[in-house]
């Protein structure tokens, strides 16, 4: 059985270059999430609201926060990686770059007009979320010294969060052997178990497929670690998703 195509768009949101990076189901409408690469200034965030329907783009909204403190494109900008929905409540995770990366989170409802918004006290990026019925689930990375040397790695960092306040409820940091780097990139909740699916890579004298699944506390119940040349090696784990089995 083909697919069949039923709306295309091209946006052309700004007058630099825009790149989408996700996109959720938002009630009536397909949200899209990115980041603007303006000619002229910081790197801005963005979220399109197009209709389910027709593809039709209904509304907007550009991150102009940072141009009240940018000096430069390169001192401060701000991204958004991914959506998911929840109540006629659309959350956003991606940073804020001042000086260093800070992971970020934003609630809009359904005319784009900001909720809530929280930012992480430590250097981080928030790269994907999932909801289980009670709580939000953050995957990402955080900058930790891991090794005493004065400069920070990247490790792996999972956060469950109140989707009423974005109040933390439990976080992790996961970094383990002759660890030089790594991230989430996905999180996923399993429909049958409740369990959290975390997937990504870490680097360690070479690159590792790296999965890890969580009770809902963040308790650690497995950790599948393929590295490269391996038979179960797949490069960086972008995303997950499950069959309902």
């Amino acid at each position: 059985m083909n697919a069949k195509v039923r709306w295309t768009r091209y946006i052309d949101l700004t007058d630099g270059r825009d790149l989408a990076s996700g996109t959720c189901v938002f009630g009536d409408y397909i949200a899209i999430v990115g980041v603007s690469v303006p000619f002229v200034g910081p790197i801005q965030s963005f979220v399109i609201l197009l209709r389910k329907s027709d593809g039709a783009m209904v509304r907007e909204w550009i991150d102009t926060e940072t141009w009240y403190t940018c000096t430069s494109i390169y001192n401060c900008h701000t991204r958004i990686y991914n959506c998911i929905s929840i109540d006629r409540r659309l959350y956003a995770t991606g940073y804020t770059f001042i000086g260093d990366y800070y992971g970020a989170i934003y609630v809009f409802d359904e005319n784009l007009d900001i909720l809530a918004k929280v930012r992480s006290r430590s250097p981080s990026e928030y790269y994907s979320l999932a909801y289980d019925g009670k709580a939000l689930y953050i995957g990402g990375g955080a900058r930790e010294d891991i090794d005493r040397d004065g400069e920070a790695e990247w490790v792996w960092l999972i956060e469950k969060r109140d989707p009423d306040d974005l109040s933390i409820l439990a976080s992790r940091k996961i970094y383990f052997g002759s660890w030089e780097g790594g991230g989430i990139y996905d999180v996923g909740v399993e429909p049958s178990t409740g369990r959290i699916w975390a997937v990504g890579f870490r680097r360690s004298n070479t690159e590792h497929s790296l999965i890890i699944i969580f009770d809902s506390n963040l308790r650690e119940l497995k950790r599948i670690d393929y590295p490269e040349g391996s038979k179960g090696y797949l490069g960086i784990l972008f995303s997950i998703a499950f069959d309902g089995r």
